[in-house]
């Protein structure tokens, strides 16, 4: 989302969604987030430290690839 004078709208980076459906009923009638328990998406692993990625290992691991996007991109 862009950046507007009121601020930026920023949504969840990774989500998932699940369709359920009853068998046995006389209706079959698809069912969303059932037995759903809410959390919240800011969490430190999230935020801070980027899912593991803000760790020594996954640096090294990955050093080729992000000096080259550094190098297209700079």
């Amino acid at each position: 989302m862009n950046v507007t004078r009121y601020g930026q709208l920023k949504g969840q980076a990774a989500w998932r969604t699940s369709v359920g459906t009853r068998i046995g009923n006389d209706a079959n009638t698809l069912v969303f987030n059932e037995a759903y328990a809410p959390t919240s998406s800011i969490t430190l692993d999230n935020t801070v430290f980027n899912k593991g990625r803000l760790n020594a290992s996954y640096i090294y691991n990955n050093l080729a690839r992000m000096k080259e996007a550094y190098e297209s991109y700079k």
